[in-house]
């Protein structure tokens, strides 16, 4: 009964769980640069050679302690993935 009041209080923002704050805001950021960078090629050029060259050495890391990209593992284990998701869902339901 209290953690009802306590949510109730918190606001709109309280009664989500913290990750999908974080995810909504990561996106909403993400939304915003693609945005700004598809309308100046100024901001696009600016990302692509600080942040976008980051993000393409790690990708490119990884890729290169596996002998296939990340992409074609991520697929590949997608079942295990979705199995794990659904016995995770099933184990927190009980």
């Amino acid at each position: 009964m209290n953690e009802t009041k306590k949510r109730e209080v918190g606001g709109f923002l309280f009664n989500f769980p913290p990750a999908a704050i974080a995810f909504t805001a990561f996106f909403a950021v993400a939304l915003v640069v693609r945005i700004v960078g598809a309308s100046s090629t100024a901001v696009a050029d600016a990302v692509t050679s600080t942040v976008g060259a980051a993000f393409r050495a790690a990708m490119a890391t990884v890729t290169g302690w596996f002998s296939f990209s990340l992409a074609e593992m991520l697929l590949l284990l997608s079942p295990v993935f979705l199995g794990l998701f659904i016995w995770l869902v099933v184990a927190r339901a009980k």
